[in-house]
């Protein structure tokens, strides 16, 4: 048997096998906002499917995946990850925005040793598995000026862009036309000041549990003299992992 957390079925719908497709029982095709779509029943012949879809994936990935603390690595790329990570949203209008945030340096010395730097994977909340997370405070996204300064238009910190450019992905990844915005630049200085704040936020007692999946890499913030190397990936699966560490 398998636990997921997570489980993003539209990055499944992204791989398309040479073969014929195979009929999901119970498909009809509908038409949105954001182009065709089919949805499936709930039926057990679609459910069977869809796991075998998974493991197909999965086993391509096992092919073609590096591992998450590989050098070199490339948006794009797709990795394979194992770590302690615990699951927020950020309170307000951006909820829809799930994060799994790794340890803080030095609160976990036996991850700190095997990662090598963080890694913060993001995602849409609809793919969670389950109930919602725990929504943090997080840091400030934006602000309204004076109107002597820029007629009190909102003004994004550089940790908005971040959250800007993540739900743009988001959007199109499931289909949004670039044309309505497109995608955005990732900030390194926002990435990290926003892991600095979900720092802040870790419970007095940890809620990281150990997972592993398969995710595509965002962006790769190089190390510094002062911080480590950071990672920022979408997942397709994340599952709690209980093998050996």
């Amino acid at each position: 048997m398998r636990e997921f957390v997570y489980l993003s079925e539209t990055k499944l719908s992204q791989f398309r096998s040479d073969r014929s497709p195979v009929p999901v029982p119970g498909a009809v095709g509908l038409t949105t906002p954001f182009g065709g779509v089919e949805v499936t029943s709930r039926g057990p012949d679609a459910e069977r499917l869809r796991r075998r879809k998974l493991r197909q994936v999965e086993k391509y990935l096992a092919a073609q995946a590096d591992w998450f603390t590989a050098q070199g690595l490339r948006p794009g790329r797709w990795v394979r990850y194992e770590a302690p990570l615990r699951v927020v949203t950020l309170r307000g209008s951006h909820q829809d925005l799930v994060l799994f945030v790794d340890p803080a340096p030095g609160e976990d010395p036996e991850y700190d040793r095997e990662s090598d730097g963080r890694l913060l994977l993001h995602g849409s909340a609809h793919h969670l598995v389950g109930g919602p997370p725990p929504a943090v405070d997080g840091p400030s996204l934006g602000y309204h000026p004076g109107a002597e300064t820029s007629g009190g238009s909102f003004v994004r910190t550089v940790v908005g862009e971040v959250v800007r450019a993540l739900e743009l992905e988001l959007a199109l990844e499931n289909g949004a036309s670039a044309g309505a915005g497109g995608s955005a630049a990732l900030p390194g200085p926002g990435v990290r000041d926003l892991l600095r704040s979900l720092d802040l936020t870790g419970p007095e007692v940890s809620t990281a549990a150990r997972v592993a999946g398969y995710a595509r890499v965002t962006a790769v913030l190089p190390a510094t003299d002062a911080v480590p190397r950071c990672l920022v990936a979408s997942p397709l699966g994340v599952e709690y992992h209980s093998g050996p560490r």
